[in-house]
């Protein structure tokens, strides 16, 4: 028979402070489950649960074993549950941190095959099997089993489930900057907020739950004659009045990047929109700063113990808070073990709520703080220096009793007694939460007598306040926060600055210390460490600490990935301390270090992640202005672009229709929308200085009207891009590259006039889509140019000519080039003209038999012709020398971009792999991009690969086969054999030259 459920609601109570957060006169429906429960407005999904008696949640990730509410922030790695249903459902949503909505469908994760029966826990009784890393060693053989393996391995991994539908909900993404972000909406980031807006800064507050106070709400005690509470609350107010304070709540930052870069997440409610249907559901900030306050808190350490994992087991300020804001007990008989006067402080609530405090467990063995006194004083049953040992199991996994013994006698026959009880209260003192600094580069110290980690150097700009910075008294809390808010503002206005620090009167208890302690017992046997969990979401215990460690795995990021220690969705948020601590103890003279907390710092959905990229949105296809008149063309990606690939004829295949084209631009003339082609303008009177050293090709000496085919080398020598620079006054450059490109080169130019050379005098300009833009080749365009209205001496162009005028009625660029390896030129109109300037070019090529040709068969001429492509021939590992390209280096120059590289022996040895010609013996056949090429295919595997084929196609100008392959010391192969591995076989081949065709006439 199923337990009954109690309500742990506390009645309503005139005067009281108890529930202060919920609205008992709205009432909520909801389901856990599917079995319906109510709850009030104000409540998180969390405290709904625990009024309704809900012990289990959910299971553990690897051993299925029950687990419930930990703690009540985004640090508790027990309460993830899965929340909707159909396209609107979201798994992994941490309980304590989702307000509950009416009507909402709420369910348990990591149970199969349902709630009421997981039949996943038997994965627990084969736990001396499945140490850490056991699928690594075990899943090997026999081969054909893996997939058995793997099925079972994927239906039983994982957390939560994907929803099957779209999702309905819109995301979006912003763009902002301030003066100071401070992450934390406690007391010390109130007062850091304080500071930093009185000196008139611009300043984001980020909390992440929808409060701001902290849990200062957890404590009585007066500042300035007020409440604490009220204090804050006056506070909060004034703050939110500020025009220059702007306040995030249910945001939490996810990451913080170089250059004053944090991502923010922002949690929204559709349903407080004035129009919910168009409302976002959540938002990323991407804010850029010039100081960072981290005002995090600290997290209240879990105890480790045997069995310390049961459904009934929380931290003991957790229950406090559930108290005091939504009015609900953890339980009815407690326990509660705690190693400084946070159990004291809970236990005098928790009586006053009408919970039974069965024993207040003090590890300490000489309390001597105002609250201890003060409960011995009423007569609540107390252990001194004891501790927590064990638990016993109720029918459902849940909690039923705690074990206690004494420390002194833990090394020996330890005397030990029992508690039955329904609840565990446990309080290991508070851990500093600065692990956001580890984004930025940021190593943490351990501090022993806090038994947790401290910031230590941080990287300029970056603060850390209060409780994150081991502050936990409310007086030290806000001056640490005022004091880092002005160290802020000394940093973001480059000078001193002068702010009378507040002086406040505060009445509150100040706690003794508590005393930092790792594993119950310290003498434990093999079975208790492998049941003293330290990670509760990924199920790491003691034991697996100790098996990983005598496996050598010692440091914190190798431990990490052998044991899962913290790759839970919470990020081990509270295991980080015990886990260092424990560390320590198990190797000698070790310093106790963590592992860096990631980004992001908490789960982020994957819509908030896209925004508005989905849908058509997902990969917006940009357009030139010919689509409209090129719709025959069949089309191929580009990055977001869909340029023509080939224009085929009906009955014609793609192959048939690259070839026809190929032959009619060798013969006659074509027509190809370049509008992609990079057009970058550098102008300025240092243009010319700018690009010689930017480019390995000497252009300092190039003259107004002309070009050159330059190359640009990245830092190492390699080859980055090539591109025609075209010199179209004396201060005035345009670089014309490759399709698609126009961006990367861009910012490769900006990174270096930026960084390297801000004293130059000159702008850079991407016009590629201001100007489209047309290619006209073949030995009939010099015909075809004739006839057009023109002030411009295009028809009579040589290589390598530029000029500016008008053509056909409108502005023109006009470039002599030479990618086919055939008479061309290209001519650039503002993009607006261009579909009437395709038209005219059109209708007067018709006598000439003029064709449209896209981005195949301008790869095929480009390959008759020996022309390299850069996405093909390189991979960041060519130099020019490798390509054949030596003579464009001018290795005189005093400096240009690569050189120290370049000249680095290895750079220019003669057996590196070299741009080569291969011709098949058999001109039918064409060998596919990427097949190997070696000496002898008829030597025993392994043979010995001595390149590999780059580009291939059929040239139908040649009537054979043609490829480029990288062979190493290709040039003193020419002439030689060698054999393509393709299918199996080795087809012979003469590595040739790459001068298939030159000047119009095969070669």
């Amino acid at each position: 028979m199923a337990r009954a459920r109690r309500n742990l609601r506390v009645p309503e109570k005139e005067g009281s402070n108890i529930g202060r957060l919920i609205d008992r006169t709205q009432p909520i429906s909801f389901t856990f489950n599917g079995r319906a429960m109510k709850g009030f407005a104000g409540d998180t999904v969390a405290s709904a649960l625990i009024a309704n008696d809900v012990r289990r949640l959910t299971s553990s990730f690897k051993y299925h074993r029950p687990r419930g509410v930990l703690g009540i922030g985004s640090d508790d790695p027990n309460a993830i549950v899965e929340i909707g249903v159909g396209d609107r459902r979201t798994p992994n949503l941490n309980a304590t941190q989702v307000l509950l909505a009416p009507d909402m469908r709420i369910a348990s994760q990591n149970v199969w095959p349902s709630p009421r029966l997981d039949l996943g826990g038997l994965i627990g009784r084969l736990k001396p099997l499945m140490p850490p890393s056991f699928q690594y060693k075990t899943f090997k053989w026999p081969v054909p089993t893996w997939r058995v393996y793997e099925k079972a391995l994927r239906t039983l991994g994982g957390i939560g489930t994907v929803p099957g539908a779209a999702d309905p909900d819109r995301y979006e993404h912003i763009h902002v900057d301030a003066d100071v972000l401070i992450v934390g909406g406690g007391l010390a980031g109130i007062a850091a907020a304080e500071a930093a807006s009185a000196a008139d800064l611009k300043v984001v507050l980020v909390e992440e739950t929808h409060r701001l106070g902290g849990i200062a709400d957890g404590y009585d005690g007066r500042v300035d004659g007020k409440p604490l509470l009220d204090w804050v609350q006056n506070k909060v107010r004034n703050l939110a009045a500020s025009r220059d304070v702007h306040i995030l709540t249910n945001a939490g930052v996810a990451g913080l990047y170089d250059h004053g870069l944090a991502i923010i997440h922002e949690r929204l409610d559709p349903n407080a929109s004035v129009e919910p249907e168009n409302a976002p559901r959540e938002r990323i900030w991407k804010l850029r700063t010039k100081a960072v306050i981290l005002a995090t808190g600290a997290h209240e350490k879990p105890l480790v113990f045997p069995d310390n994992d049961r459904p009934g087991i929380m931290l003991a300020t957790a229950a406090r808070l559930y108290l005091r804001r939504y009015g609900v007990l953890p339980g009815q008989r407690v326990v509660i073990a705690t190693t400084g006067d946070e159990g004291y402080r809970t236990a005098a609530d928790l009586a006053a709520g009408g919970a039974e405090i069965v024993r207040v467990v003090d590890l300490r063995l000489d309390p001597d703080g105002s609250l201890f006194h003060i409960m011995k004083a009423r007569g609540t049953p107390l252990a001194v220096g004891s501790a927590p040992v064990g638990t016993t199991k109720g029918k459902k996994g849940e909690l039923a009793g705690v074990t206690i013994a004494n420390r002194l006698t833990l090394d020996g026959p330890a005397l030990r007694s029992h508690a039955d009880a329904d609840t565990l209260l446990v309080s290991g003192g508070w851990g500093p939460a600065p692990f956001l600094a580890g984004h930025l580069g940021a190593r943490l110290v351990f501090d022993e007598e806090l038994g947790g980690f401290r910031p230590g150097e941080l990287p300029g700009g970056l603060f850390v306040a209060g409780a994150a910075n081991g502050k936990f008294h409310a007086a030290e809390v806000l001056e640490d926060g005022w004091r880092a808010g002005s160290i802020a503002v000394e940093h973001v206005l480059g000078s001193s600055w002068s702010s009378v620090v507040p002086s406040h009167s505060i009445e509150v208890t100040a706690d003794d210390d508590a005393e930092p302690v790792g594993m119950l017992p310290d003498v434990a046997t093999a079975a208790e460490r492998a049941t003293a969990f330290v990670d509760l979401q990924n199920d790491v215990t003691i034991g697996d600490l100790d098996i990983a460690i005598r496996e050598g795995y010692s440091a914190p990021e190798h431990l990490k990935r052998y044991t899962t220690l913290g790759q839970g969705v919470d990020q081990g948020k509270l295991a980080v301390a015990n886990a260092a601590m424990v560390m320590a103890k198990a190797l000698p003279n070790a310093t106790p270090a963590h592992t860096t907390f990631r980004p992001p710092w908490t789960p982020i959905t994957f819509g908030a992640i896209a925004g508005t990229r989905r849908g058509v949105l997902f990969k917006p296809v940009r357009e030139t202005p010919l689509t409209a008149l090129t719709s025959d063309a069949l089309r191929e990606p580009l990055g977001l672009w869909r340029p023509p690939a080939v224009f085929p004829r009906p009955g014609e295949s793609r192959e048939e229709a690259v070839r026809r084209e190929a032959r009619s631009v060798r013969n006659g003339v074509g027509l190809f929308d370049a509008t992609l082609g990079v057009k970058i303008a550098v102008q300025g009177p240092d243009a010319a200085q700018f690009l010689d050293r930017m480019s390995a090709t000497n252009l300092a000496d190039l003259e107004v009207g002309r070009s050159r085919f330059a190359l640009f080398l990245d830092n190492d020598g390699f080859v980055l891009e090539d591109a025609v620079i075209a010199r179209a006054e004396n201060d005035r450059f345009i670089v014309s590259a490759g399709i698609g490109r126009a961006d990367n080169l861009c910012a490769w130019f900006e990174r270096w006039r930026q960084r390297e050379w801000p004293d130059l005098n000159l702008f850079i300009t991407d016009e590629t889509e201001r100007w489209g833009q047309l290619l006209l080749a073949g030995p009939r365009v010099p015909e075809l140019l004739a006839a057009a209205s023109s002030d411009i001496d295009i028809a009579g162009f040589e290589t390598d000519s530029y000029a500016e005028g008008e053509f056909m009625g409108t502005t023109a660029r006009a470039l002599a080039t030479r990618y086919t390896a055939t008479p061309e030129v290209e001519i650039a109109v503002p993009a607006g003209h261009l579909p009437s300037l395709w038209e005219q070019i059109t209708e007067a090529g018709k006598p000439l038999g003029i064709t449209h040709f896209g981005t195949d068969t301008l790869h095929r001429l480009r390959l008759e012709g020996g022309a390299f492509d850069l996405d093909h021939e390189t991979d960041g590992s060519v130099t020019p020398y490798d390509l054949g390209l030596g003579d464009l280096v001018k290795v005189d120059k005093p400096f240009f971009v690569g050189k120290e590289g370049l000249e680095r022996p290895g750079m220019t040895r003669s057996s590196r792999r070299h741009l080569v010609g291969v011709l098949t013996e058999d001109p039918s056949f064409v060998p596919p991009p990427g097949a190997h090429l070696v000496l002898d295919p008829d030597h025993a595997p392994p043979r010995r690969v001595v390149g590999h084929v780059t580009s291939s196609g059929y040239s139908p100008t040649l009537r054979r086969s043609l490829a480029l392959a990288l062979i190493s010391a290709g040039e003193r192969h020419i002439g030689d054999r060698v054999f393509i591995v393709s299918s199996g076989e080795g087809l012979p081949a003469i590595i040739s030259s790459t001068a298939f065709f030159s000047n119009g006439e095969p070669t």
